[in-house]
């Protein structure tokens, strides 16, 4: 089966989920998403993982707790999504805007000088 064990893996899942929502729920769309995200990078990560390269609990752990991290402070969209990207992230640009304003601020600021 293509996934088989995946529920060996959901109480991890579910405890990082929770560690993220605790943490940083003001940057999350709802705890239903980043649940939902974090067993489908379950998923990509028990058909990724290659036999030999690294024990496989600590590979699927690994992947998805770096992907939700990517995901949430580095803006990236998940993996696979075929052109329609989904995230948990309430404002994935929100970073992006505000680099924007800061550097449209600091060349004013040098220009006056």
């Amino acid at each position: 089966m293509r996934y088989e064990g995946w529920k060996d893996y959901s109480e991890e899942v579910e405890r990082l989920c929770g560690w993220l929502w605790n943490r940083y729920r003001r940057f999350i769309l709802s705890k239903e998403d980043l649940v939902q995200t974090g067993y489908y990078l379950l998923l990509l990560a028990l058909e990724n993982h290659r036999e030999g390269e690294m024990e496989k609990r600590n590979y699927v752990l690994w992947y998805v707790r770096k992907k939700l991290l990517n995901m949430l402070f580095g803006g990236e969209n998940a993996p696979k999504h075929n052109g329609y990207p989904f995230t948990f992230v309430k404002d994935r640009n929100s970073k992006i805007k505000v680099l924007s304003l800061e550097e449209e601020w600091l060349e004013k600021c040098i220009d006056g000088f």
